[in-house]
């Protein structure tokens, strides 16, 4: 046995396996059989997550099973995982198995970014809901709304009015009575003579439109955090119908957050045909069930989606990583075009606000 085993080199076979082996494994993961483990285990974890993250965005309703709804916050991040299984399938030593598991995540990654492209192409709404905006200029009425979220009265609220300042009309979500109190001090009672809506000592439940124009409440919407649905009459053209939420988190379960989502979704399409703006909180993304609804319900298009704005994140916004999710949103459907979106800074909220520009009664211009 001794002699044999010594005997095998002596002949070369071992020896040219040896090579074999040695050059397969430079080729492929990086050598150790530890390394190409850890790659296999690095694969498979980043292709379960792409593939997840897909399912999730391809079947809604996955989204009320408890913590779900969470997971498909991140469902463009998905884009990553698959990125991730490409880099690693392609230090693979076994050709056959590199070109399926590459081929199928190039068909992932594909499929993902034609769910987030569109957010970045202007004029391009993600599906056939709603109607692609003419690339012209419109002409009609502009007006001009901001929506923050001031975190229970914690934001900067002499900073966000200054940067308010040109707007007609401005919501203020989470508003408290101190908050409430404190804006008469910096001009808004001239600012913006009138109102819809009430703060709350909760802080959370308070929501109130602020308005340059005369504004008639068409609904206080059943919502725990605060709803109101407002006719703005501005001084010239005709009124839009705006619908200003902030419906519950996932977190505080799913039922109640998809009950808030029918409830907005159920109030716009009662005025889906007329000049109505959708902005608001919404604790959800683009790829949530809530979102998804109240756009197919009302015939809505996203603001960010038909300007190619991008992804707008707008939360957290109190930590040191910039804000990833775009939990706060806004959308159109009937006689209006939007000419305009940005987040605005709210300092020491949790949340960015979002300020949009629309023409009401729009036509395209020449």
């Amino acid at each position: 046995m001794t002699s044999g085993t010594l005997g095998t080199p002596a002949r070369g076979g071992a020896s040219g396996r040896g090579g074999d082996s040695g050059t397969g494994s430079t080729s492929g993961t990086g050598g150790s059989p530890t390394r190409r483990r850890l790659g296999r285990v690095v694969l498979a974890g980043a292709a379960l997550v792409g593939l997840f993250l897909m399912l999730l965005r391809l079947i809604p309703a996955l989204q009320l099973v408890p913590f779900l709804a969470e997971a498909a916050s991140f469902v463009p991040f998905g884009i990553l995982a698959w990125l991730v299984v490409v880099v690693v399938a392609l230090r693979s030593p076994v050709r056959r198995r590199r070109q399926l598991v590459v081929a199928l995540a190039v068909v992932g990654l594909v499929i993902q970014l034609s769910w987030v492209l569109p957010y970045y192409i202007p004029n391009a709404p993600q599906s056939t809901v709603g109607t692609t905006r003419d690339s012209t200029t419109p002409t009609g009425t502009t007006v001009k709304v901001a929506s923050i979220n001031i975190l229970g009265g914690k934001a900067d609220i002499a900073r966000l009015s200054e940067d308010t300042a040109d707007r007609d009309v401005v919501i203020l979500i989470e508003l408290d009575p101190e908050t409430e109190a404190y804006v008469e001090t910096l001009g808004w009672a001239d600012r913006y003579p009138y109102r819809v809506g009430r703060s709350d000592p909760d802080r959370a439940p308070g929501l109130k439109i602020y308005s340059r124009f005369p504004l008639t409440e068409l609904e206080d919407l059943d919502l725990y955090l605060g709803g109101h649905v407002v006719e703005v009459k501005p001084p010239t053209g005709q009124p839009l119908v705006l619908l200003s939420a902030h419906a519950i988190t996932p977190l505080l379960g799913a039922r109640g957050w998809r009950a808030d989502g029918n409830r907005i979704a159920d109030a716009a399409a009662r005025y889906r045909g007329r000049p109505l703006l959708v902005i608001g909180d919404f604790n959800a993304t683009p790829d949530h069930l809530t979102v998804r609804t109240i756009r197919a319900r009302a015939g809505l298009t996203s603001v960010s989606d038909d300007l190619g704005a991008g992804w707008l994140p707008t939360w957290p916004a109190d930590t040191a990583i910039p804000p990833i999710l775009p939990l706060d949103q806004a959308f159109v459907g009937g006689a209006v075009v939007p000419t305009a979106i940005r987040t605005l800074p709210a300092p020491t909220s949790d949340h960015r606000g979002l300020a949009v520009d629309v023409v009401v009664g729009a036509s395209p211009g020449p």
